[in-house]
């Protein structure tokens, strides 16, 4: 493999971090609620484990989001620098 491939998977490695988390998201809301069995349950248990986790990776995964969507439409100036600060308080 060469310099390039090992470059290219590194930065694929959190390609779909978005997916995954929204996916966690669900989960989550799947095991407070009736929808699933109790054994079912007790598989997601390393999930609930780590729902804070979850959840805050979902808020700044929402927060670049936004920031994303501010540069792309707007570029960056002065002005958009503060759109972001904004979205990060």
């Amino acid at each position: 493999m060469s310099y390039t491939d090992w470059e290219a998977r590194a930065k694929s490695r959190f390609l779909n971090i978005d997916i995954l988390c929204s996916w966690a998201i669900k989960a989550l809301a799947a095991y407070e609620s009736t929808i699933i069995s109790e054994e079912e349950k007790i598989q997601l248990k390393w999930l609930k484990d780590i729902e804070s986790f979850v959840l805050e990776l979902n808020l700044i995964i929402s927060k670049v989001q936004q920031i994303s969507i501010i540069l792309k439409n707007e570029g960056l100036s002065k002005k958009t620098k503060k759109k972001c600060y904004a979205v990060l308080m």
